[in-house]
């Protein structure tokens, strides 16, 4: 434990550049320029070890009616940027779509890093094939090529928590964002609304495609315990009234 607050500044400062770049910017006898540099390595420090998460909603989930039948579905696209690590969750269907609003973004899916998918139903799995150099998430595993790990219960390389949140499918997954907006939750077909419905807020509303309904409401009152806001499969992002 360093006992001189002063001589603490002055070797955390030099950890901080190190010392051939301390010795060259810094006279000891300016004591008042060395305190602003230490706050300002500190800060930079802290950058680095906590990046800021970002999000942005590339494509907003729909459910629309095609002919008398048919439907044509995608669900809600995210891209989350933590440093320099670029992640797509539920890639979806439209391609077209898809790499539009990336190219909007400057980035094409050579530079995405990870793909997060939150359930394998197939409306949000197909681009998958689109990001050849990205590991793709699930909700247990981690996958890299032909090699599988199990992960830690965040995405790799971020602050992100991945939620178990059966019901929908019993591999169903969410991802709790911590952002400066507050905590956002990534919710997937928790929450789904198709177009032609309103988007009310229903924890008891039927889910034609859920594999456990019990499941899936109590995975519903877990995110709205744990989220300010909410980024539903198909539908707009919502507020969690309190």
């Amino acid at each position: 434990m360093c006992r001189d607050a002063w001589r603490c500044c002055i070797r955390r400062l030099k950890a901080a550049w190190g010392a051939a770049t301390f010795h060259a910017s810094f006279s000891l006898g300016n004591r008042k320029s060395l305190k602003v540099a230490l706050r300002i390595s500190i800060m930079a420090t802290s950058k680095r070890n906590n990046p800021v998460l970002t999000f942005k909603i590339l494509i907003k989930g729909y459910v629309r009616k095609i002919g008398r039948n048919g439907i044509a579905a995608s669900p809600t696209t995210l891209l989350i940027r933590s440093g320099g690590l670029n992640i797509i969750a539920d890639p979806g269907t439209n391609k077209r779509l898809l790499l539009s609003s990336l190219k909007k973004e400057g980035i094409g899916p050579a530079d995405v890093g990870i793909v997060f998918v939150s359930h394998y139903h197939l409306d949000h799995t197909i681009n998958i094939a689109l990001f050849q150099n990205a590991k793709v998430v699930d909700g247990t595993t981690v996958y890299d090529g032909d090699r599988e790990m199990p992960h830690k219960g965040v995405i790799p390389g971020t602050k992100i928590k991945i939620i178990a949140t059966p019901g929908h499918a019993q591999e169903h997954a969410a991802l709790l964002i911590p952002t400066r907006l507050g905590r956002v939750v990534f919710a997937s077909d928790v929450f789904w609304w198709k177009s032609w419905e309103k988007q009310r807020l229903d924890l008891e509303k039927e889910d034609e495609y859920a594999t456990n309904m019990r499941a899936l409401k109590r995975s519903r009152r877990e995110l709205l315990n744990a989220a300010d806001y909410i980024i539903p499969g198909h539908g707009k992002m919502f507020k969690v009234p309190r």
